[in-house]
């Protein structure tokens, strides 16, 4: 089995830009002129992190990127939260959205409804978390929000929808100085049935599985 290499890029307007935890954002690039080609990946994850944090509509399809160029299915996620958000962006653009706030802002129904319509292979969900005491909680409202549902009951609400692949995006990991929690990556993998992506940090978690990816996030050429 080829491994896969699924590369994460987050954007905010119309630029690609590199996360620095939580706290802000450097600029790579125009969005437009992003050098897709340069990284051989098998698959693309584009989450615009401004519009879930703004509360404003996803602007990645307005960004005039190439994606006939990515010769790789893409992932688009942020700011989707209503059907008419993600029908025009699996109608128009990408092969998969990535959902995380909209579960928990009384969403179930509309991911009844996408799944019905477009099968669960159209839906990727992105879980923010971050670390707090002896816990994990997750973020919502691009990482403005703690949600009030745990890790075990978003995995249980999307296994029940038939989801059987979900990204888990640790929040504190920050480059080769704080890679992915350990003990998260042991917690997901015991509770969570299907496949696994993980991403945060540069360092990839331990797992020979071929049910666990770890995907780095795209630094920029």
């Amino acid at each position: 089995m080829n491994p896969r290499k699924i590369s994460i890029l987050y954007v905010k307007g119309h630029s690609a830009v590199r996360q620095i935890k939580s706290e802000g954002y450097i600029e790579i690039s125009p969005l437009s002129h992003y050098r897709f080609d340069l990284h051989n990946c098998t698959e693309y994850v584009l989450i615009d992190i401004f519009s879930s944090f703004a509360g404003s509509t996803n602007c990645i399809l307005s960004a005039n990127i190439p994606t006939l160029a990515l010769g790789a299915p893409l992932t688009i996620g942020g700011g989707i939260r209503s059907m008419f958000d993600a029908e025009e962006l699996l109608h128009r653009f990408c092969d998969r959205i990535s959902i995380n706030s909209l579960l928990h802002l009384n969403g179930i129904p509309i991911l009844k409804q996408l799944v019905a319509d477009f099968g669960t292979q159209s839906l990727l969900p992105m879980i923010d978390v971050v670390s707090v005491g002896d816990s994990f909680k997750l973020l919502i409202q691009g990482t403005k929000e703690i949600a009030n549902l745990s890790l075990q009951q978003v995995f249980s609400v999307y296994s029940e929808l038939g989801i059987r692949e979900v990204i888990v995006r640790d929040v504190d990991s920050q480059g080769m100085q704080i890679p992915f929690n350990q003990d998260l990556y042991k917690l997901c993998d015991s509770i969570w049935p299907g496949n696994l992506i993980t991403t945060g940090g540069l360092a990839p978690v331990a797992s020979a599985s071929p049910f666990r990816t770890h995907a780095r996030s795209v630094k920029g050429v």
